[in-house]
């Protein structure tokens, strides 16, 4: 299940990247659904980015649109998705206004 921000971008940023979300087989252990770690090791090393893609997803934005709605360059949005670039406080709090989310989730 997806209960945070986080969890909702993750979803959409794994969808994204054509990745599902698989029910665990076996004995239900209080833990049914496999965690967006467990699908894709980017999430711990480029958190930040996922969630970028994920919300840019959610909300059907180009990175062109969303650089343009927060005043940045195209290229650093990519950067950012890709984890060449980092997220700091002040950019956080702009993509989550834009993406309608808490800006914690980018840090």
């Amino acid at each position: 299940m997806w209960a945070s921000d986080f969890d909702i971008f993750c979803k959409f940023g794994l969808q994204r990247m054509n990745l599902t979300v698989y029910q665990k087989k076996g004995k239900s252990t209080g833990q049914d659904y496999y965690t967006p770690e467990e699908l894709s090791p980017e999430l711990k090393t480029n958190r930040a980015g996922v969630c970028i893609r994920g919300g840019r997803v959610k909300e059907d934005l180009t990175q062109k649109q969303l650089a343009e709605q927060i005043g940045i360059a195209q290229h650093h949005i990519s950067e950012m998705e890709n984890g060449k670039r980092t997220v700091g406080k002040e950019m956080a709090k702009k993509l989550a206004e834009v993406l309608n989310v808490d800006y914690r989730v980018f840090l």
